[in-house]
């Protein structure tokens, strides 16, 4: 077998001087302009960041290790996954929904741990002192170019496990990665089986350059999206349920009861704590754009005695360190109201869908699962250009202002679920059209 760290620099150098338009090109596009997670703000702009993600890539390494656990079930059949987390429930789900057990759960964190080898590390030293460099003396896309020598090493870990385990498919669950379709490109061979599942969100946002064999989808509006999006390439397309649905749908399959009329479910993205915590700026204006849906939220509370709001934080404000900010954050909004409460901390906000009877938000996968679940739902999309398509299925539901927000809530308020979905032509959306509940 060639050395994977050779064959994963030997990828990034095809990509890196491929045409703009050809697969490699926008592979490379996408580590070198799209917008990464893994460093924050301050870390991204700091002219030692790639000697750092440098010094951590090369710890790994020599820490040895392994970047995998077995699982039971199939042992060409893996998942790969940002870090170790999920294994039982990312089984669990492919299970069911593929019928084939994955036997091996990869974590692309811990992937450089099985490279030490002399050859190797100085081939990747070498590549590595030219980036250190630019990323020194240049502040340009500096967090973007510094993460590249910890992509370029994670790729040869998942090349080196695909060839030692003998893998004939991968479940990518972290296709946002801006290393994915390079990724895709360098590990790619015949009898392989590369899958990637998006989250339900807006492919527009994460996913508009996307390869892989197989693409896995779990909202019909990513279904319209595709046919729109001309640099998303695949072989075979499926519609799964979304990710975490096994984990709540039974509860709601047996739920006929309409829920507590006049009431209205705030979701929570936590735009303002992501914002004062430092992470890095995607350009949806999230934080803006939840802030300026409360203020109206407040508007239409206030001008509407009969309504109850209930706030359902995201999980990272219901964390004991940060909760007394999250209860003043939204304090400022809707301060002595009697009708506004905040969720309890212990509540997971999926088994709590129907606790009200509308909800709304600015941006959220919970929107795409309540709407699985057969609940009312509304969408927020301010600054949201590209969101939603034109005539889409979603756009009946969407709002981008206090006006039309007051009327879609009004109009709601008078109807059953079933009507909800009838009147805006959202069944495709329910949970009994998905292909895993019907009937074989």
């Amino acid at each position: 077998m060639a050395n994977p760290l050779q064959q994963a620099i030997q990828a990034f150098k095809k990509a890196k001087l491929a045409s703009p338009h050809s697969f490699d090109g926008l592979a490379f596009e996408c580590m070198s302009a799209n917008v990464g997670y893994r460093l924050n703000q301050q870390e991204a702009a700091s002219a030692t960041i790639g000697l750092r993600v440098f010094v951590r890539t090369l710890k790994k390494i020599m820490a040895g290790g392994d970047p995998y656990k077995l699982l039971d079930g199939d042992q060409h059949t893996a998942i790969l996954e940002s870090y170790f987390v999920f294994e039982e429930l990312e089984s669990t789900y492919v299970s069911k929904l593929s019928g084939t057990s994955p036997g091996v759960f990869i974590s692309k964190h811990d992937l450089p741990r099985q490279l030490k080898s002399t050859g190797g590390l100085v081939r990747y030293i070498l590549f590595a002192i030219p980036l250190i460099l630019k990323t020194f003396f240049s502040s340009e896309k500096r967090g973007n170019h510094a993460m590249q020598l910890a992509f370029v090493a994670e790729i040869a870990g998942l090349t080196h496990l695909i060839e030692e385990k003998k893998l004939h498919r991968l479940y990518d669950f972290a296709p946002y990665l801006i290393d994915a379709n390079l990724a895709y490109l360098a590990t790619k061979k015949e009898g392989f089986t590369y899958s990637k599942l998006p989250s339900p969100g807006p492919l527009s946002t994460h996913h508009h350059i996307l390869f892989c064999d197989e693409l896995i989808l779990s909202s019909p509006y990513q279904f319209e999206e595709i046919k729109q999006l001309p640099n998303i390439h695949y072989t075979q397309l499926k519609q799964w349920i979304p990710e975490y649905g096994f984990t709540y749908i039974d509860q709601y399959i047996s739920f006929k009861e309409e829920a507590p009329q006049q009431t209205i479910g705030y979701y929570s993205h936590g735009g303002w704590l992501r914002k004062a915590q430092g992470h890095t700026d995607d350009g949806l204006n999230i934080p803006e754009a939840e802030e300026q849906l409360l203020k109206d939220l407040g508007l239409f509370i206030a001008s509407n005695p009969s309504f109850q709001l209930i706030i359902f934080p995201h999980p990272r404000e219901k964390k004991e360190e940060t909760w007394k900010d999250t209860v003043h954050f939204y304090e400022q909004f809707f301060p002595e109201n009697q009708r506004v409460s905040i969720n309890e901390q212990g509540l997971q906000t999926s088994k709590a869908f129907h606790h009200v009877d509308m909800a709304v938000a600015a941006f959220s996968t919970i929107l795409y699962e309540r709407l699985f679940c057969g609940f009312k739902t509304f969408i927020g999309n301010y600054g949201m250009d590209h969101f939603p398509m034109e005539n889409s299925s979603l756009s009946p539901i969407c709002f981008d202002n206090a006006a039309s927000l007051s009327a879609l809530l009004s109009k709601a308020s008078t109807l059953t679920r079933e009507e909800y979905f009838q009147h805006f032509q959202l069944k495709e959306y329910h949970y009994s059209a998905y292909p895993y509940f019907q009937p074989a």
